[in-house]
């Protein structure tokens, strides 16, 4: 948990306990300053992955950590280990997290973890003004003190309650009737114990903390409470920066016996509310069951969000397996909008719908064009009658689509079902 500072003064000062180690670490850089490892330095260190354009080799007792850059440049840590007593390897993701034009290597690593405990590490590898590459460690004091900014424990009677940013999370406690305090002790919400870092499906680094109900003179946490979800963003020379917090009921990495397939899972990306900054449109749908290798159809969801709040959705469209859904992101007069379009057919009798819309800043429909028939009955009207009378609703709708792109396009039918 040593701070990069720290870490420079204590090998300066070269004392007995890192002497080894600061010999070793320049004795490697100065034998492979050509790109080429030692064969001597190598027969002490191995590859560990190729991420992007870095490689990590790692110490044989798994001490240590040594990064060689996309331009041939060492990184090398004090104290790294790079696996866990349960053999959890490192996770990597590259990209330009502060983008300055430099991609830099984000790594976690889980080697903090015992009775009661159980803490991921994230570390950053950067390119500093001068070209010097430096490992940056996010400290758990920094982000420790950051979650516990936004959460407070507000007490009524003997009961406790758990508030983020000053809303009431869903779960609370109340003490036993037979359970005294001592003096000056207090009962408490707090993340200490339990931290993940992921990377996310939009390469993007997540942090999941636990809450815990403590009790001030009882070292372990008494129980689960929530779990705080936050987006970490990396601003460079070793600026960290949270998120807005999520609190959620259970663990979001909880492992789905039976894990979802999907027909589409994809992201796009339109400014629907017309602020100048593009919305992500999450769409999703997935398998209701496969038979023969045919895969039908099933519940979905369409989803809005904001650039800047990628958890919460302002607009969302649940899809049904049993419901036809059409719908398009268009491009009108320079503004693009949401289309949709509901053919529905239910024991003879068809109704038809659409609606062009944009979304007003708080998430809210703001119609620009709309359209409904209803009881259009197939056993009082002929076949081509209805058939014309679709068709030309159809084309009505299609006429908003000349400049545009399907979000989704489901079709259902009894077959499907």
């Amino acid at each position: 948990e040593y701070d990069q500072a720290t870490i420079k003064k204590l090998l300066s000062n070269n004392t007995a306990k890192y002497k080894d180690w600061y010999t070793l670490c320049h004795q490697y850089i100065k034998d492979t300053n050509t790109g080429e490892i030692d064969e001597k330095i190598a027969s002490q260190y191995y590859l560990i992955g190729e991420p992007g354009s870095f490689k990590v080799y790692g110490k044989g007792d798994t001490s240590a950590l040594i990064i060689l850059s996309p331009d041939n440049h060492y990184i090398y840590t004090e104290y790294c280990p790079y696996t866990s007593n349960y053999m959890v390897e490192p996770e990597y993701l590259v990209s330009d997290f502060d983008s300055d034009g430099t991609e830099e290597l984000a790594i976690i690593l889980y080697f903090a973890h015992g009775t009661g405990l159980s803490i991921e590490s994230l570390f950053m590898a950067d390119q500093t003004d001068d070209g010097d590459w430096i490992l940056y460690h996010y400290s758990y004091t920094e982000y420790i003190n950051a979650l516990l900014e936004h959460l407070t424990t507000r007490r009524e009677g003997d009961s406790y309650y758990l508030l983020v940013d000053g809303n009431l999370a869903e779960d609370s406690f109340t003490v036993a009737s037979d359970e005294k305090l001592f003096d000056d002790e207090k009962y408490y919400f707090s993340v200490e114990s339990f931290i993940n870092f992921e990377f996310n499906e939009d390469n993007q680094i997540e942090m999941i903390a636990q809450v815990e109900k403590r009790r001030s003179s009882w070292p372990q946490a008494l129980d689960i409470n929530n779990y705080l979800v936050t987006k970490v963003s990396y601003k460079g020379n070793d600026s960290w920066e949270l998120g807005k917090l999520i609190c959620l009921p259970d663990d979001p990495l909880a492992v789905n016996d039976t894990p979802k397939e999907y027909l589409v899972n994809e992201s796009f990306y339109a400014d629907v509310n017309q602020d100048s900054i593009k919305e992500k449109i999450r769409v999703k749908q997935e398998v209701l069951k496969e038979y023969q290798g045919v895969k039908t159809p099933g519940f979905g969801s369409i989803s809005v969000y904001l650039a800047s709040d990628d958890y919460n959705p302002v607009w969302t469209w649940d899809v049904h397996h049993t419901e036809s859904t059409f719908i398009y992101v268009t491009h009108i007069d320079g503004k693009d909008y949401l289309a949709q379009y509901f053919p529905t057919i239910n024991q003879g009798i068809y109704a038809y719908s659409y609606k062009i819309f944009s979304l007003d800043a708080d998430g809210n429909e703001v119609i620009y064009a709309s359209n409904e028939a209803e009881n259009w009955i197939n056993t009082t009207t002929s076949e081509d009658e209805l058939q014309r009378k679709i068709d030309a609703f159809k084309k009505e709708f299609d006429a908003y689509l000349q400049d545009s792109f399907p979000l989704l396009e489901f079709e259902y039918s009894q077959a499907t079902n």
